[in-house]
């Protein structure tokens, strides 16, 4: 979805889906992960793939945001502090305990993100730092 259609709406044949609502009494708040990465992209500055957001289970809230890294010279606690900086709700903003190194982000010989491994690697790696 483009910055310039509003974020609670997304119109495809005449029909409006609510992808990203917005409501605070709604329990079933959408973060758009795309959106994100945009925005840590456009901090870092990266000519290639080294950075993927996805969602994660979690006990408290049901999902947490994670960011998982494939450069080392990222520092998640200046991406946190650059986006806190920028317009972004707070719950689109990953605290800096949910940023994942990894040798390479997952992706199949297609060329896109593999999502339910990025799952799997993000479940993996948040129990091992927990176990740490």
């Amino acid at each position: 979805m483009t910055p310039s259609v509003p974020a609670r709406y997304c119109i495809f044949r005449k029909k409006i889906k609510y992808k990203h609502t917005l409501k605070r009494n709604d329990r079933r708040i959408m973060v758009p992960h795309e959106l994100v990465k945009k925005e840590i992209n456009e901090i870092i500055r990266a000519e290639t793939r080294c950075i993927a957001v996805c969602g994660a289970d979690d006990s408290k809230k049901g999902e947490k945001l994670v960011v998982i890294y494939a450069d080392q010279t990222i520092d998640p606690q200046n991406i946190f502090k650059a986006l806190r900086g920028r317009s972004l709700p707070n719950l689109w903003i990953p605290r800096p305990e949910k940023f994942y190194y990894i040798q390479e982000i997952p992706m199949p010989g297609s060329g896109n993100l593999d999502f339910t491994e990025l799952k799997k690697l993000a479940a993996e790696l948040a129990v091992e730092r927990n176990n740490v």
